[in-house]
Formats: C-alpha cells, structure tokens, sequence
C-alpha cells in the first residue's frame, strides 16, 4: 500500500503499483471517499495457483493479495470501474451494500458469462444477479470521461 496526502484528501493506492494488474486506488476526501478499480493482480495469482491449485472464494482471493483487502472498502462511498479488463475489474463480488459503477453493464454481464467455469466464477456476484451493477455515467461522485481506448465498449473520438 502506498499513501499520497493532499491538504485534506488522500489517495491510497492498494494495487497497481509497480505490479502487474491489481489496480485499486482510493480517494479520500473530508466529503467523499471513491475507490477507483479493484482489478485481479496476476503476478500474486500465479504465485499462489495454477491448473490443479484454483481459489476456493474470493476471501481466500483477498488473504493471498490477488484482490484488494477488506479493509480498502471500509468508508468508500462507491466503486468506479474504469475499464471492463480483470485487472482492473476485479471481483463484482463487493464487501457490502457499496455500488459498483462500470462502463456498461450490459458488456460488464456479457463478459462475466465467460467467467462461470474456473477460478473466475468466485469474480461473481454470489447471486449472479447484476441490478446492483450501474452505468459510470450515473455517479454522483466521479464524472466519467469516455477516451480511445482498447477496452469495449469505448466512445469514438469525434472531430
């Protein structure tokens, strides 16, 4: 974990630091604390599993530090998901009622379908429902801002 102060706002960062995936970023404020991705850090996961050795739940996923701990969602307000690649998604099994916003939902359930075989399945919802998904455009707290980018969907730059 590595942690930046600014006046009164904070930003920790608790993977994606000089690691491959593990992205998450905490912002806090006096007002509003907003975590920014919660993806898969592979270099963890292929320390610890492999083709015979899967994850039995993603608090075994959090113990061995291939997700974020717990403790990074205590007081976030919401998750912002900036693009729907595993390092940067993560589990959409989120520790309490916290929403979770992505780029689109309907892409975000598209690709969890290919999840549902192998140690990906513990990345689900325990109910595989995605309601409590929402649009990042939705947010009250992040304003999102489509750019090119390699990961679907994306907004076309215009001229």
């Amino acid at each position: 974990m590595k942690e930046v102060a600014f006046e009164r706002t904070r930003v920790v960062i608790y993977g994606g630091f000089n690691t491959v995936g593990g992205n998450c970023v905490v912002v806090r404020s006096p007002s509003v604390s907003v975590m920014l991705d919660q993806g898969v850090n592979f270099q963890q996961l292929r320390r610890f599993y492999g083709i015979t050795v899967q994850p039995d739940s993603v608090e075994e996923l959090r113990e061995m530090g291939v997700l974020p701990p717990r403790e990074a969602y205590e007081g976030v307000d919401e998750v912002v998901i900036t693009h729907l690649h595993l390092d940067h998604v993560g589990s959409l099994n989120v520790p309490g009622d916290t929403p979770v916003y992505v780029p689109s939902v309907e892409v975000a359930e598209a690709l969890s379908h290919s999840w549902w075989f192998g140690w990906k399945q513990q990345l689900l919802p325990p109910t595989l429902s995605f309601r409590g998904l929402r649009g990042v455009e939705d947010s009250r707290r992040v304003r999102a801002v489509r750019v090119s980018r390699s990961a679907f969907p994306r907004t076309p730059l215009r001229r």
